[in-house]
Protein backbone atom coordinates (compact mmCIF):
# COMPACT_ATOMS: atom_id res chain seq x y z
CA UNK A 1 0.00 0.00 0.00
CA UNK A 2 2.80 2.50 0.73
CA UNK A 3 4.82 1.75 -2.75
CA UNK A 4 1.06 1.98 -4.28
CA UNK A 5 0.94 5.21 -2.57
CA UNK A 6 4.28 6.52 -3.33
CA UNK A 7 4.15 5.79 -7.20
CA UNK A 8 0.86 7.82 -7.28
CA UNK A 9 2.05 10.35 -5.25
CA UNK A 10 4.84 10.86 -8.02
CA UNK A 11 2.95 10.33 -11.03
CA UNK A 12 0.55 13.09 -9.39
CA UNK A 13 3.80 15.45 -9.41
CA UNK A 14 5.02 14.54 -12.56
CA UNK A 15 1.49 15.83 -14.06
CA UNK A 16 1.55 18.41 -11.81
CA UNK A 17 4.92 20.04 -13.29
CA UNK A 18 4.15 18.93 -17.17
CA UNK A 19 0.55 21.04 -16.88
CA UNK A 20 2.75 23.78 -15.03
CA UNK A 21 4.93 24.02 -17.63
CA UNK A 22 2.62 23.60 -20.67
CA UNK A 23 0.03 26.13 -19.12
CA UNK A 24 2.79 28.08 -17.35
CA UNK A 25 0.71 32.04 -18.52
CA UNK A 26 -2.29 30.45 -16.58
CA UNK A 27 -0.51 29.27 -13.28
CA UNK A 28 1.24 32.80 -13.75
CA UNK A 29 -2.00 34.66 -13.38
CA UNK A 30 -3.42 32.38 -10.73
CA UNK A 31 -0.09 33.10 -8.74
CA UNK A 32 -0.22 36.83 -9.42
CA UNK A 33 -3.80 37.08 -8.27
CA UNK A 34 -3.00 35.15 -5.17
CA UNK A 35 -0.25 37.17 -4.48
CA UNK A 36 -2.36 40.37 -4.88
CA UNK A 37 -4.85 39.00 -2.05
CA UNK A 38 -2.13 38.14 0.00
CA UNK A 39 -0.48 41.68 -0.13
CA UNK A 40 -4.05 43.92 0.25
CA UNK A 41 -6.13 41.42 2.44
CA UNK A 42 -4.28 38.61 4.05
CA UNK A 43 -1.15 40.03 4.87
CA UNK A 44 -3.36 43.31 7.00
CA UNK A 45 -5.63 41.11 8.41
CA UNK A 46 -3.84 38.29 9.35
CA UNK A 47 -0.01 39.80 10.65
CA UNK A 48 -1.16 42.49 13.14
CA UNK A 49 -3.56 39.73 14.88
CA UNK A 50 -0.42 36.82 15.03
CA UNK A 51 1.46 40.28 16.72
CA UNK A 52 -1.62 40.34 19.46
CA UNK A 53 -2.04 36.60 19.61
CA UNK A 54 1.75 36.03 20.80
CA UNK A 55 1.76 39.45 22.90
CA UNK A 56 -1.40 38.00 24.51
CA UNK A 57 0.29 34.72 25.20
CA UNK A 58 3.29 36.31 26.70
CA UNK A 59 2.38 38.86 28.58
CA UNK A 60 0.29 36.59 30.80
CA UNK A 61 -2.99 38.20 29.85
CA UNK A 62 -4.10 34.55 28.49
CA UNK A 63 -4.65 33.63 32.30
CA UNK A 64 -6.66 37.17 32.97
CA UNK A 65 -8.76 36.62 30.21
CA UNK A 66 -9.52 33.21 31.23
CA UNK A 67 -10.16 33.65 34.81
CA UNK A 68 -12.75 36.63 33.78
CA UNK A 69 -14.36 34.60 31.30
CA UNK A 70 -13.60 30.92 31.84
CA UNK A 71 -15.20 29.62 28.30
CA UNK A 72 -12.64 27.05 28.07
CA UNK A 73 -14.45 24.86 31.07
CA UNK A 74 -17.28 24.17 28.59
CA UNK A 75 -14.73 21.92 27.45
CA UNK A 76 -12.56 20.80 30.10
CA UNK A 77 -9.34 22.83 29.63
CA UNK A 78 -7.70 25.54 31.94
CA UNK A 79 -9.07 29.20 31.91
CA UNK A 80 -6.11 30.60 30.49
CA UNK A 81 -7.55 28.08 27.39
CA UNK A 82 -9.94 30.60 26.76
CA UNK A 83 -7.92 33.34 25.10
CA UNK A 84 -6.69 31.10 22.14
CA UNK A 85 -10.63 30.08 21.29
CA UNK A 86 -11.54 33.85 21.19
CA UNK A 87 -8.99 34.80 19.39
CA UNK A 88 -9.44 31.69 16.91
CA UNK A 89 -12.81 32.98 16.39
CA UNK A 90 -12.59 36.75 16.43
CA UNK A 91 -8.84 36.91 14.25
CA UNK A 92 -9.39 33.92 11.54
CA UNK A 93 -6.98 31.20 10.47
CA UNK A 94 -4.42 30.48 11.66
CA UNK A 95 -4.55 32.41 14.82
CA UNK A 96 -6.30 30.64 16.97
CA UNK A 97 -3.86 27.54 16.39
CA UNK A 98 -0.65 29.30 16.59
CA UNK A 99 -2.03 30.67 20.12
CA UNK A 100 -2.02 27.33 21.16
CA UNK A 101 1.27 25.78 20.38
CA UNK A 102 2.34 28.83 22.38
CA UNK A 103 0.76 28.19 25.15
CA UNK A 104 2.27 24.66 24.97
CA UNK A 105 5.82 26.08 24.72
CA UNK A 106 5.60 27.88 27.42
CA UNK A 107 3.68 24.67 29.53
CA UNK A 108 0.61 26.70 30.22
CA UNK A 109 -1.43 23.79 29.20
CA UNK A 110 -0.45 19.79 28.39
CA UNK A 111 0.12 18.62 24.47
CA UNK A 112 -3.41 16.91 24.26
CA UNK A 113 -4.92 19.93 25.20
CA UNK A 114 -3.29 21.80 22.92
CA UNK A 115 -4.57 19.55 20.34
CA UNK A 116 -8.09 19.73 21.83
CA UNK A 117 -7.78 23.66 21.69
CA UNK A 118 -6.30 23.83 18.01
CA UNK A 119 -10.18 21.73 17.10
CA UNK A 120 -11.54 24.73 19.02
CA UNK A 121 -10.02 27.44 17.63
CA UNK A 122 -9.57 26.88 14.11
CA UNK A 123 -12.51 29.29 12.81
CA UNK A 124 -12.91 32.32 10.32
CA UNK A 125 -13.31 35.91 11.41
CA UNK A 126 -16.42 37.68 10.97
CA UNK A 127 -14.44 40.53 9.32
CA UNK A 128 -14.14 37.73 6.03
CA UNK A 129 -17.76 35.98 6.94
CA UNK A 130 -19.68 39.18 7.60
CA UNK A 131 -18.14 41.54 4.53
CA UNK A 132 -16.88 39.16 2.01
CA UNK A 133 -19.09 36.22 2.53
CA UNK A 134 -22.12 38.30 3.73
CA UNK A 135 -22.08 41.59 1.95
CA UNK A 136 -19.94 40.95 -1.26
CA UNK A 137 -21.06 37.20 -2.26
CA UNK A 138 -24.37 37.17 -1.04
CA UNK A 139 -25.37 40.92 -0.36
CA UNK A 140 -26.81 40.60 2.91
CA UNK A 141 -24.38 41.49 5.84
CA UNK A 142 -27.14 39.88 7.63
CA UNK A 143 -26.83 36.77 5.86
CA UNK A 144 -22.95 37.14 7.05
CA UNK A 145 -23.45 37.37 10.58
CA UNK A 146 -25.65 34.28 10.45
CA UNK A 147 -23.20 32.33 8.74
CA UNK A 148 -20.53 33.44 11.50
CA UNK A 149 -22.99 32.34 14.38
CA UNK A 150 -23.63 29.16 12.36
CA UNK A 151 -19.92 28.32 12.01
CA UNK A 152 -19.12 29.15 15.55
CA UNK A 153 -22.12 27.05 17.09
CA UNK A 154 -21.69 23.96 14.73
CA UNK A 155 -17.62 24.27 16.00
CA UNK A 156 -18.45 24.39 19.69
CA UNK A 157 -20.73 21.21 19.08
CA UNK A 158 -18.50 19.02 16.45
CA UNK A 159 -15.65 19.98 19.56
CA UNK A 160 -17.66 18.34 22.15
CA UNK A 161 -18.75 15.02 20.16
CA UNK A 162 -15.22 14.50 19.03
CA UNK A 163 -13.83 15.72 22.87
CA UNK A 164 -16.11 13.98 24.91
CA UNK A 165 -17.00 10.99 23.39
CA UNK A 166 -14.41 9.90 20.07
CA UNK A 167 -11.43 11.24 21.78
CA UNK A 168 -11.80 11.41 25.13
CA UNK A 169 -9.33 13.18 27.76
CA UNK A 170 -8.87 13.76 31.20
CA UNK A 171 -9.74 16.96 32.97
CA UNK A 172 -6.84 18.62 34.33
CA UNK A 173 -7.23 21.38 37.42
CA UNK A 174 -6.44 24.61 36.83
CA UNK A 175 -2.32 25.97 36.73
CA UNK A 176 -1.93 27.97 39.88
CA UNK A 177 -0.77 31.50 39.60
CA UNK A 178 2.83 30.66 41.59
CA UNK A 179 2.74 27.78 39.11
CA UNK A 180 2.18 29.84 35.70
CA UNK A 181 5.72 30.07 33.47
CA UNK A 182 7.35 33.34 33.63
CA UNK A 183 9.28 35.18 31.52
CA UNK A 184 11.86 37.69 32.42
CA UNK A 185 11.73 39.91 29.84
CA UNK A 186 8.94 40.92 26.73
CA UNK A 187 10.10 40.60 23.73
CA UNK A 188 8.31 42.49 21.16
CA UNK A 189 10.99 42.33 18.90
CA UNK A 190 10.33 38.07 18.75
CA UNK A 191 6.40 38.76 18.48
CA UNK A 192 6.88 40.32 15.30
CA UNK A 193 9.59 38.36 13.60
CA UNK A 194 7.88 35.05 14.57
CA UNK A 195 4.60 36.42 13.23
CA UNK A 196 6.32 37.46 10.12
CA UNK A 197 7.16 33.58 9.26
CA UNK A 198 3.76 32.60 10.07
CA UNK A 199 2.21 34.84 7.65
CA UNK A 200 4.83 34.07 5.00
CA UNK A 201 3.64 30.57 5.72
CA UNK A 202 0.26 31.35 5.33
CA UNK A 203 0.60 33.31 2.17
CA UNK A 204 2.95 30.30 0.37
CA UNK A 205 0.09 28.24 1.31
CA UNK A 206 -2.51 30.11 0.02
CA UNK A 207 -0.81 30.96 -3.40
CA UNK A 208 0.13 26.97 -4.29
CA UNK A 209 -3.57 26.07 -3.31
CA UNK A 210 -4.68 28.45 -5.51
CA UNK A 211 -2.74 27.76 -8.63
CA UNK A 212 -3.53 23.90 -8.34
CA UNK A 213 -7.49 24.62 -7.44
CA UNK A 214 -7.67 26.71 -10.24
CA UNK A 215 -6.86 24.27 -12.80
CA UNK A 216 -9.22 21.73 -11.17
CA UNK A 217 -12.16 24.14 -10.42
CA UNK A 218 -11.77 25.48 -14.36
CA UNK A 219 -11.58 22.19 -15.74
CA UNK A 220 -14.34 20.98 -13.68
CA UNK A 221 -16.63 24.03 -14.62
CA UNK A 222 -16.85 23.11 -17.78
CA UNK A 223 -18.79 20.29 -16.76
CA UNK A 224 -20.68 20.56 -13.71
CA UNK A 225 -21.08 24.03 -12.05
CA UNK A 226 -21.79 22.06 -8.97
CA UNK A 227 -18.69 19.86 -8.97
CA UNK A 228 -16.61 22.93 -9.25
CA UNK A 229 -17.56 24.33 -6.34
CA UNK A 230 -17.15 21.30 -4.44
CA UNK A 231 -13.94 20.72 -5.29
CA UNK A 232 -13.26 24.45 -4.88
CA UNK A 233 -14.65 24.33 -1.05
CA UNK A 234 -12.82 21.11 -0.38
CA UNK A 235 -9.03 23.09 -1.90
CA UNK A 236 -9.88 26.61 -0.35
CA UNK A 237 -12.73 28.28 1.16
CA UNK A 238 -12.55 31.83 0.21
CA UNK A 239 -13.05 30.23 -3.54
CA UNK A 240 -14.91 27.75 -2.29
CA UNK A 241 -17.50 30.17 -0.93
CA UNK A 242 -17.09 32.37 -3.46
CA UNK A 243 -18.09 29.58 -6.14
CA UNK A 244 -21.37 27.82 -3.77
CA UNK A 245 -22.61 31.48 -4.29
CA UNK A 246 -22.95 31.88 -7.78
CA UNK A 247 -25.50 28.43 -7.59
CA UNK A 248 -28.37 30.07 -5.39
CA UNK A 249 -31.08 28.43 -3.46
CA UNK A 250 -30.52 25.92 -0.91
CA UNK A 251 -27.73 23.41 -2.55
CA UNK A 252 -25.81 27.08 -2.52
CA UNK A 253 -26.26 27.97 0.89
CA UNK A 254 -25.03 24.19 1.77
CA UNK A 255 -22.11 24.21 -0.23
CA UNK A 256 -21.16 27.80 1.45
CA UNK A 257 -21.47 26.52 4.94
CA UNK A 258 -20.15 23.33 3.86
CA UNK A 259 -16.72 25.09 3.12
CA UNK A 260 -16.82 27.57 5.62
CA UNK A 261 -17.09 25.10 8.54
CA UNK A 262 -14.55 22.57 6.56
CA UNK A 263 -12.00 25.16 5.74
CA UNK A 264 -10.61 23.53 2.96
CA UNK A 265 -7.00 21.93 2.60
CA UNK A 266 -5.00 25.06 2.35
CA UNK A 267 -5.78 25.86 6.44
CA UNK A 268 -5.53 22.39 7.08
CA UNK A 269 -1.96 22.71 5.24
CA UNK A 270 -0.96 26.39 7.01
CA UNK A 271 -1.74 24.75 10.52
CA UNK A 272 -0.12 21.45 10.23
CA UNK A 273 3.02 23.71 9.21
CA UNK A 274 2.74 25.56 12.88
CA UNK A 275 2.21 22.35 15.10
CA UNK A 276 4.08 19.29 13.05
CA UNK A 277 7.21 21.49 14.10
CA UNK A 278 5.98 20.29 18.08
CA UNK A 279 4.83 17.01 17.37
CA UNK A 280 1.37 17.73 18.11
CA UNK A 281 -1.64 15.89 15.72
CA UNK A 282 -4.19 17.18 14.07
CA UNK A 283 -6.53 13.81 14.59
CA UNK A 284 -9.09 16.00 16.72
CA UNK A 285 -8.76 18.82 14.30
CA UNK A 286 -9.97 17.10 11.41
CA UNK A 287 -12.45 15.02 12.97
CA UNK A 288 -14.08 18.82 14.00
CA UNK A 289 -13.94 20.39 10.73
CA UNK A 290 -15.28 17.64 8.55
CA UNK A 291 -18.57 17.32 11.27
CA UNK A 292 -18.43 21.28 11.76
CA UNK A 293 -18.72 21.37 7.69
CA UNK A 294 -21.51 19.04 7.55
CA UNK A 295 -23.46 20.89 10.10
CA UNK A 296 -22.66 24.74 9.30
CA UNK A 297 -23.97 23.63 5.53
CA UNK A 298 -27.20 22.11 7.09
CA UNK A 299 -28.09 25.08 9.73
CA UNK A 300 -27.14 27.52 6.13
CA UNK A 301 -29.73 25.62 3.69
CA UNK A 302 -32.92 25.30 5.85
CA UNK A 303 -32.61 27.47 8.38
CA UNK A 304 -34.53 30.28 6.76
CA UNK A 305 -31.69 33.15 5.66
CA UNK A 306 -31.72 36.59 6.41
CA UNK A 307 -31.15 37.97 3.28
CA UNK A 308 -32.39 41.62 1.96
CA UNK A 309 -32.96 40.36 -1.64
CA UNK A 310 -32.86 36.69 -3.32
CA UNK A 311 -29.65 35.14 -3.38
CA UNK A 312 -27.74 36.98 -6.89
CA UNK A 313 -24.90 35.04 -8.55
CA UNK A 314 -21.85 36.66 -7.67
CA UNK A 315 -17.83 36.59 -8.65
CA UNK A 316 -15.49 37.17 -6.28
CA UNK A 317 -15.15 40.66 -5.13
CA UNK A 318 -12.64 43.36 -6.40
CA UNK A 319 -9.44 43.91 -4.75
CA UNK A 320 -10.29 47.52 -4.03
CA UNK A 321 -13.71 46.36 -1.96
CA UNK A 322 -11.56 43.48 -0.37
CA UNK A 323 -9.30 46.29 0.59
CA UNK A 324 -11.69 48.58 2.25
CA UNK A 325 -13.24 45.64 4.52
CA UNK A 326 -9.46 44.87 5.87
CA UNK A 327 -8.60 48.51 6.67
CA UNK A 328 -10.60 49.28 9.82
CA UNK A 329 -9.59 45.62 11.24
CA UNK A 330 -6.31 46.50 10.72
CA UNK A 331 -6.29 49.63 12.17
CA UNK A 332 -8.05 48.52 15.25
CA UNK A 333 -5.13 45.74 15.88
CA UNK A 334 -2.65 48.53 15.51
CA UNK A 335 -4.46 50.56 18.24
CA UNK A 336 -4.54 47.07 20.52
CA UNK A 337 -1.27 45.96 19.34
CA UNK A 338 0.31 49.97 20.69
CA UNK A 339 -2.12 49.11 23.78
CA UNK A 340 -0.38 45.68 24.65
CA UNK A 341 2.93 47.00 23.70
CA UNK A 342 2.63 49.88 26.58
CA UNK A 343 1.22 47.29 28.86
CA UNK A 344 4.15 44.33 28.02
CA UNK A 345 6.81 47.91 28.85
CA UNK A 346 5.07 48.71 31.70
CA UNK A 347 5.43 45.32 32.92
CA UNK A 348 9.08 44.81 32.48
CA UNK A 349 9.95 48.26 34.26
CA UNK A 350 8.43 46.72 37.28
CA UNK A 351 10.40 43.57 37.33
Amino acid sequence: MKRLFNTGALISLFCAAVILTVFSEKASDFAREALKVCALCIVPSVFPYMVISHMTVSCGIAHRIGRILPLSRIFSLPSCATAPILLGALCGFPVGAKSACQMYLRGDITKEECEVLISLANNTGPSFVVSVIGASFFHSPLFGWQLYFFQLLSSFLSALLINRIVFPFGKRKDIKDNEIPRISTFSFSRAVSDSCSSTVTVCGFIVFFSVISGFIVDFAGRYSLDAAALIAAIAEFSKGTAHSATLGGIKGRFLCGLSLGFSGLCVFSQTYAITSPHGISLKRTVATKLIQGVLTGIMAAFIPPVLSDDIIPVSLPSLFSLTQVFSISSALCSLISLFLCIFSIKNITKE
